[in-house]
């Protein structure tokens, strides 16, 4: 059963405490809140939007959308194109949103079924932490399937 926008709001502010909902319309929400995987505190916006189910959506087209603002800088970086995330269309000034699973892997690893709580939050954390390790190394070590290196991914 797919929870509605109430069931997420209410598992953020269970699990996630520090995490406000910013924006709410309709099935719809904004978060905004901070994750410390090591010593440095990201703010972190999460996007999301309950799928009606006449839409016959993708894993792909409902996720969850995360972004990490204060990182914008080093999306600039010739070597940030091997990071795992999904790139905006060249027209569009969006910063990325992070690539936290394999859309096309089998089993699924997100569906709409998920709580973000238990799912995209604890993701999002481990890939802060890996982009600490690449900030260092400039090496991916996250694992997974690199979405497509097109810009527009």
């Amino acid at each position: 059963m797919i929870p509605d926008i109430e069931r997420q709001i209410a598992a953020m502010r269970r699990d996630w405490p520090a995490w406000e909902v910013v924006t709410r319309v309709g099935e719809c929400a904004t978060w905004r809140g901070p994750l410390c995987p090591t010593t440095i505190t990201y703010e972190v916006e999460i996007r999301y939007r309950i799928p009606l189910a006449i839409e016959n959506g993708t894993v792909y087209t409902t996720q969850p959308r995360v972004t990490v603002e204060a990182l914008a800088p080093h999306f600039l970086s010739p070597v940030a194109i091997e990071l795992h995330l999904y790139w905006p269309a060249r027209e569009d000034s969006s910063p990325p949103t992070l690539c936290l699973f394999d859309p096309h892997a089998h089993p699924v690893q997100w569906s709409v079924e998920d709580l973000l709580a238990e799912t995209t939050l604890p993701w999002t954390c481990e890939w802060l932490l890996y982009f600490e390790g690449w900030l260092v190394t400039r090496s991916w070590e996250g694992g997974g399937r690199h979405p497509t290196p097109s810009r527009a991914a």
